[in-house]
C-alpha cells in the first residue's frame, strides 16, 4: 500500500541570472515541461 500525505519531502532553493536575450515564455515553458517529466512544483520569480 503506498500513502501520500501532500507533505513535502525537500524543498530547494536556486538562484540564478538568466541573460536578457534568453524568452522568460520560454523558460517558463521549459520548466514546465521538467516539472511534469519529474512530478515536482517549479516556480520562476523575479528578486
Amino acid at each position: 500500500m503506498v500513502l501520500v500525505s501532500g507533505t513535502p519531502l525537500f524543498r530547494m532553493a536556486l538562484h540564478m541570472d538568466v541573460p536578457h536575450e534568453v524568452s522568460v515564455a520560454r523558460l517558463r515553458e521549459e520548466l514546465d515541461r521538467v516539472a511534469e517529466t519529474e512530478n515536482v512544483d517549479i516556480e520562476l520569480r523575479p528578486e
